[in-house]
């Protein structure tokens, strides 16, 4: 060790000299603390480093990898492409680093200011940007990851209790920009009526993923409950169309559109949860009360869905696409090139049917219609990095192209730059973002989607990846409570392994062409009974335990 001379210059700069002896060394130990309203964190600073001795640092430096280990055994993916592969593990290794159970959440620019003005305040931005970090931990087997961001979010409901009523409202408003104490930075809503719902969609991923019905009852209720109540009083029944209508909302910042694409989207999925999930609620205590779920709920919230207005369309280039809201002329404000809010009912929304071919058919003619072959591209606009690759995905977009695109993006070649927009991936594995930050990791989701996609609690292996290149993952997550693994090589899927982690009811378009595939336990004997129906198999699971799907032909050697 050695002893340091600290100075100070008034003006925020420390500085710390000390003389290391011949073939010496030295561990240097940072100790911070303080936090909002601190008026000790000097003597809180010294104390934390007092205590900061050998056996202390070696304590910590054993938890510390102890706790990476065990990080990166949750999942992994091998794409056979180092740059795509290295967003991937950065991504991954920034959400570690930021975003833990009990600390404060990271803001728009991350948990790290580096240096010059924090991006965007380091605000918690609610109209896409806050939730977006963490679209991807859901898939990737990583959902406690995002324990900070429900703290955010159920902390801002008494705020938001008060905003909705000074708007005349019920239930919960959220401004657009909040931080991390319960409250908004400004009260501006902008019109934007959705963001409370936008930020409810992470907990609806949350439990479709783990099927973790205490945080069902005790963190996701409590919001929804609010946007219940705030639903109730703004959707409109229109007489004329038969259906319910958002008669005054806005899709971006300021406008007063009718049926805005997002918020139907919002607006579909919450009451589509709360159906699918009002027998597990219904007389379960969360906090001081007990919920009770009656069947003129049920009844109303099915009356919303069934009688919902449709995702607004309009007819461009003799093509049919979603277009942002009714009211509007245009795909999106910006046409071409724009931020790619118009598909948000693809995801994050999640509101495509399966079966509806003529939907999917609608929203690969929108990204086409974002994307043209000349001009400007979503796949280059600042807000789209963690929506458009994901929503092209979803759509059933070639994945090569996709690829194609974000590794323009990776490596800072996109054809043109015009907003200061350009980004690339550095040599430390984390996206240099020039107007925006951490949200950038949101993009994990459309690689993973690539490789398994389970919307509706259906498992589709490699739903979307380009022909002829191989790829393998192992324990991604999936809807129902599963974790999966698979690999693809010389165009041949093999066996797949499973685990059930909630003893849910599997559901898996079957991935080979000839045959009934043969399903057991591991460890077991006999095979499963399974039921095939349209391209579709289905087998009851047991909690914790682990199956092998293998294809009929290899079946047969068991």
């Amino acid at each position: 060790g050695a002893a340091a001379m600290v100075s100070a210059d008034g003006k925020g700069t420390a500085t710390a000299a000390f003389t290391i002896p011949a073939h010496g060394s030295v561990t240097i130990v940072t100790a911070v603390a303080g936090g909002i309203g601190s008026s000790d964190q000097v003597a809180g600073a010294q104390a934390l480093a007092a205590r900061c001795d050998a056996s202390a640092l070696s304590q910590g430096r054993a938890t510390h990898l102890a706790w990476w280990r065990a990080y990166w055994a949750r999942s992994s993916i091998r794409l056979d492409d180092d740059l795509v592969e290295g967003y991937y593990y950065g991504a991954l290794y920034v959400l570690g680093c930021s975003s833990r159970a009990g600390a404060v959440a990271p803001g728009l620019a991350g948990p790290w200011q580096l240096d010059g003005p924090v991006c965007w305040g380091n605000r918690y931005t609610l109209d896409y940007n806050f939730e977006a970090t963490w679209w991807g931990v859901y898939s990737c087997n990583r959902a406690e990851l995002a324990a900070p961001y429900y703290d955010v979010i159920l902390k801002l409901i008494p705020a938001g209790r008060a905003l909705a009523a000074e708007h005349g409202t019920k239930g919960v408003l959220f401004g657009v920009n909040a931080h991390a104490w319960g409250g908004f930075t400004d009260t501006r809503t902008l019109n934007m009526k959705g963001n409370a719902s936008l930020a409810a969609l992470n907990f609806l991923m949350h439990w479709r993923y783990t099927r973790d019905d205490a945080f069902l009852v005790e963190k996701a209720w409590t919001l929804l409950h609010e946007l219940d109540l705030f639903w109730q009083d703004n959707l409109t029944w229109e007489e004329a169309g038969k259906r319910w209508i958002l008669a005054d909302s806005s899709t971006r910042e300021g406008g007063h559109d009718t049926n805005p694409i997002n918020e139907l989207a919002f607006v579909r999925a919450i009451y589509g949860f709360l159906l699918q999930t009002a027998d597990r609620l219904d007389g379960q205590r969360s906090g001081d009360d007990v919920i009770h779920i009656t069947a003129a709920d049920r009844l109303r919230w099915r009356g919303y869905l069934d009688h919902l207005a449709a995702y607004p369309t309009m007819v461009a280039g003799g093509k049919t696409i979603f277009k942002e809201a009714e009211n509007r002329t245009r795909m999106s404000l910006g046409g071409a090139g724009d931020n790619s809010d118009v598909l948000f009912h693809v995801f994050p929304g999640e509101g495509l049917e399966a079966n509806d071919g003529a939907a999917f058919d609608t929203a690969r003619n929108t990204v086409a219609a974002l994307c043209p072959a000349e001009g400007k591209q979503s796949w280059f606009q600042a807000n789209c990095f963690p929506k458009i690759y994901t929503q092209a995905v979803r759509a059933g977009w070639p994945a090569q192209a996709v690829l194609d695109n974000l590794r323009l993006m990776l490596l800072g070649h996109q054809p043109y730059d015009d907003r200061g927009d350009h980004a690339s991936l550095r040599a430390n594995l984390t996206i240099m973002p020039p107007v925006h930050g951490i949200e950038s990791v949101g993009a994990i989701e459309a690689i993973d989607s690539m490789l398994l996609q389970s919307q509706g609690a259906v498992i589709h292996v490699f739903p979307d990846w380009p022909a002829g290149r191989d790829a393998s993952f192992r324990d991604l997550a999936a809807e129902g409570g599963f974790r999966v693994s698979a690999t693809l090589a010389h165009g041949v899927i093999g066996p797949l392994d499973l685990t059930s982690d909630a003893g849910a009811r599997c559901t898996l378009v079957v991935p080979w062409a000839d045959g009934t595939p043969v399903v057991s336990a591991v460890g077991a004997d006999a095979a499963l009974p399974v039921v095939i129906a349209g391209g579709r198999l289905g087998f009851d699971t047991v909690r914790g335990t682990h199956y092998r799907i293998v294809p009929a032909a290899a079946g047969k050697g068991k």
